[in-house]
């Protein structure tokens, strides 16, 4: 079976779980102000990483609740293009038209980010005018359109932590906090990204992290 149709053939009622568990973390409160913020920024992974599987690594969160977290690599593209699920669409942009590899959890999931002035439906906003979905007649809907939105990435797959396993990981060094970007995530080349937010941190531009997570020494 080509790889193409084993995407297509993904479990639909992962993506459902996938799909509601995202809504039902968008639909809760906020957490407290004395942890991490419960969307969009990013993690940047240390020049130290000992877990190869995110190895130079910037995850956009787009979710955090409870201490449990969910998110994408924004810098991982894949060698497999978006027409292999969805032949016609109107993407140009050479990074656009790449799948991404979301993380190393569901890879057969499809999720993605849209930067659009209005909400797609269903869909939630992560921070500013950017969305993330897993309703496959959304990204339909979008790639219909000549110039689709003002944006778009394709995860296959996400990255996940359960609860205090990343503030744990966190208070070790093994990742770095930045307030996420719209132009990082859409207007610069993929594999420059890392590169760039670890350059940003070493000239002193990072997330200040909250007193219960900061690292001693």
């Amino acid at each position: 079976m080509t790889q193409s149709l084993l995407i297509q053939k993904s479990s639909l009622h992962l993506l459902r779980l996938l799909a509601f568990f995202l809504l039902w973390l968008g639909l809760v409160s906020p957490i407290a102000g004395n942890e991490l913020p419960d969307t969009g920024f990013f993690l940047v992974a240390s020049e130290e990483m000992p877990d190869p599987r995110f190895k130079e690594s910037v995850i956009l969160v787009t979710r955090h609740h409870l201490g449990e977290t969910v998110g994408v690599a924004v810098n991982k593209p894949s060698e497999i293009e978006i027409a292999t699920i969805l032949p016609q669409n109107g993407l140009m942009d050479k990074h656009a038209k790449l799948l991404y590899f979301g993380g190393p959890l569901a890879r057969q999931s499809l999720l993605f980010l849209i930067r659009s002035k209005e909400q797609p439906q269903p869909s939630l906003r992560i921070f500013d005018n950017v969305f993330l979905s897993a309703d496959r007649q959304v990204l339909a809907e979008v790639l219909r359109h000549p110039k689709p939105y003002s944006g778009i990435r394709v995860f296959l797959g996400y990255a996940g932590w359960k609860k205090g396993q990343l503030e744990s990981e966190i208070r070790q060094g093994t990742w770095h906090l930045q307030q996420a970007d719209t132009d990082i995530i859409f207007h610069s080349d993929p594999k420059a990204i890392w590169r760039k937010l670890i350059d940003r941190l070493k000239e002193g531009r990072w997330v200040q992290l909250p007193p219960t997570l900061q690292t001693n020494g």
